[in-house]
């Protein structure tokens, strides 16, 4: 019986140990994810691509004061985005290999890279948009061409119900 004991309690012993110890890892697992979003500016990020969401809708919407924009570039909470992040970063990434991209991070070449991303977004956004652009304009050409092919070669009575107001609607 004391044998028992002895072993069931050593056993306890170990799994709150083990517990202790993965609660740890976790608290410092948080800690390099979130040393993480500092060096990588991830607020900054956050923040240019606000900016240029904003410059967008200010194309789109001219008439719009600019005291409006202004007052908008206030109401995002980059913090927030941030602390929406760390799930996903814990989710994804162990703490080894949140360690291994701290260490990329700080080196020189990954503190370059964090300076220059906002100004390759930015440039791969503009070019990512025009290029979206003229493949909607050549996939709706290649479209409209197909839907007036087909309605070409339908029968007469097959145009009418094809133009009829049940297809208006939609």
């Amino acid at each position: 019986m004391k044998l028992f004991l002895g072993l069931f309690l050593g056993l306890i012993s170990i799994s709150v140990s083990a517990e202790s110890n993965s609660k740890e890892l976790q608290t410092q697992k948080m800690r390099n994810i979130n040393e993480l979003m500092k060096v990588t500016d991830a607020e900054g990020m956050g923040r240019a691509a606000w900016k240029q969401m904003l410059e967008a809708y200010q194309d789109h919407f001219k008439e719009v004061d600019a005291k409006v924009w202004k007052d908008l570039e206030k109401e995002a909470n980059f913090r927030e985005l941030v602390d929406s992040m760390i799930p996903i970063y814990d989710k994804h990434f162990t703490n080894d290999e949140v360690e291994a991209l701290l260490k990329f991070y700080k080196s020189p070449a990954g503190a370059k890279y964090v300076k220059e991303m906002p100004m390759v977004q930015m440039e791969a956004f503009t070019i990512g948009e025009a290029w979206a652009r003229k493949l909607s304009d050549r996939v709706m050409a290649k479209i409209e061409a197909a839907e007036k092919k087909a309605t070409k070669n339908q029968k007469p009575e097959a145009k009418q119900q094809s133009q009829s107001p049940a297809k208006e609607k939609l």
